[in-house]
């Protein structure tokens, strides 16, 4: 059984569509044709099905920090996608463009990687333009117009779970975007919020890893399905900084999550080597 005042009720807090058109949290995402490394994509929503998948945007082929970034990327793409998660990148670059550009890629990581991921081709800026990734003033200039380095996770349900902007200056931490995608997969699963840092959290207490309930989360249902909660005691005496263990999750974790779970921590924890 699920806990009813948990993360469905949470997700009703973000609306399905913007007023005003502009791309937010918990909206669903736009869809979009598009030609791609791997072939025509009719549908991006059809492509993504009952997954989760990430939309990774760079500025142009053929320019230094996006080579290491798609590199990185294609090191995470398996654990990416033995967490269930698509990976589609895009760029304002004809498809042929990619392909060409892909062999630096690849000969640049030291890491002997494959690119199995699709990347789009967005020459006309369409794409660009419709997630926020560009001004609309600026889908039609010469030159190059350059969008941002945007992270787009989405869910399964086609709503906007994450999103950030970087500049075109400043490369992407690959760990960082795994474990936010980890914890955002927890949190649906099982109700929680994970906290800063997470999951080298909590250590100063012997909770280490521990993760938040949603803020939604009744009293009545932290008992029934969070028995081993553990509320931190602050000076304002609101008992909201409620913790849990990693072993005492929600009730409709399916089998063999948590043994997952243990394995995500784990991943998270342990350092990687730069390429």
């Amino acid at each position: 059984m699920s806990v009813p005042s948990g993360a469905t009720k949470y997700a009703s807090l973000y609306t399905a569509q913007s007023s005003d058109g502009v791309l937010r949290l918990g909206n669903i995402v736009p869809d979009f044709a598009s030609d791609t490394t791997h072939g025509y994509m009719p549908s991006f929503h059809d492509w993504i099905g009952d997954s989760w998948a990430i939309l990774f945007s760079h500025p142009a082929d053929f320019t230094p920090v996006c080579t290491t970034e798609i590199g990185r990327l294609a090191i995470k793409y398996k654990e990416l996608s033995d967490m269930g998660v698509k990976v589609a990148t895009l760029s304002c670059n004809k498809v042929d463009d990619h392909k060409k550009w892909l062999s630096d890629v690849v000969s640049h990581c030291e890491n002997g990687i494959t690119i199995d991921f699709p990347i789009i081709g967005d020459e006309s800026r369409d794409v660009a333009v419709k997630y926020g990734m560009l001004d609309p003033s600026e889908k039609d200039k010469d030159g190059l117009p350059l969008t941002c380095r945007a992270v787009f996770i989405i869910g399964p349900d086609k709503k906007l779970k994450l999103m950030l902007n970087y500049p075109a200056s400043v490369g992407r931490n690959m760990d960082e975007i795994v474990r936010a995608t980890k914890a955002l997969q927890l949190s649906a699963k099982a109700s929680i919020a994970t906290p800063a840092n997470w999951p080298n959290n909590h250590e100063n207490i012997g909770k280490r890893g521990w993760v938040f309930l949603l803020p939604t989360v009744t009293e009545e249902d932290q008992k029934k399905h969070f028995p081993m909660c553990h509320t931190c005691k602050v000076p304002s005496g609101i008992n909201y900084l409620r913790l849990t263990p990693a072993d005492d999750k929600a009730a409709d974790a399916p089998m063999g999550f948590m043994a997952k779970l243990k394995k995500a921590f784990a991943m998270c924890s342990t350092p990687t080597s730069a390429n």
